[in-house]
């Protein structure tokens, strides 16, 4: 029987902080603080919101990135395609859950379609802030506050795809089936739930 698999986008299977073209790049060019991405890199935590470590910003000229066409210059975790294209080969509908900035739902589908190989039947998109509302099998996230969305739905499994930024919440308040960073790991799990 397929699954529904719910999938977060940025952080997830995006890089969209580090990478060459990412947030950070962004923030270094805007602001007249800088920042090595190795400087982060050697942090045990790191802020979610990266406009605070460029203190001269204001919230408009932070989330201003979030805002443009991002993902033309962004790649995809190339493990994350791999696993995902093979659950859309074995029939399994896809689902990516993600939260939406002005003008940027249309860029971030594309990027999407233009990178994973998934059947225009067995795709989806949801842009939106309650991913719990979404009737999904597996769900995968970097934030454990919207996997915690899910947890009045037991039947759901529940990873949390793990990054290096802080959390609103403790794990102690989730659920979690699996939690990991390797999406390797990922796919065998959900093999394993058919």
């Amino acid at each position: 029987m397929p699954l529904t698999i719910g999938i977060d986008v940025d952080l997830t299977v995006v890089d969209a902080a580090f990478q060459r073209w990412g947030w950070v790049n962004y923030l270094n060019n805007v602001s007249h603080h800088y920042h090595d991405i190795e400087e982060f890199k050697s942090m045990s935590s790191i802020c979610y919101n990266l406009g605070f470590y460029y203190p001269d910003l204001n919230e408009q000229e932070i989330m201003a990135f979030w805002k443009s066409e991002i993902y033309n210059n962004l790649e995809p975790y190339k493990e994350a395609v791999e696993v995902i294209n093979s659950w859309a080969f074995a029939g399994h509908n896809i689902c990516f859950i993600s939260i939406c900035k002005q003008d940027h739902f249309r860029n971030k589908v594309e990027f999407l379609k233009k990178h994973f190989d998934i059947p225009t039947e067995q795709f989806g998109f949801m842009a939106t802030k309650q991913k719990g509302f979404v009737d999904v099998d597996v769900m995968i996230d970097d934030r454990l506050s919207n996997l915690k969305q899910f947890n009045h739905k037991p039947q759901v499994a529940k990873i949390l795809f793990e990054t290096p930024f802080d959390q609103e919440i403790s794990e102690s308040e989730v659920s979690l089936d699996l939690k990991t960073h390797d999406w390797y790991e990922i796919g065998k799990f959900v093999e394993g739930l058919v």
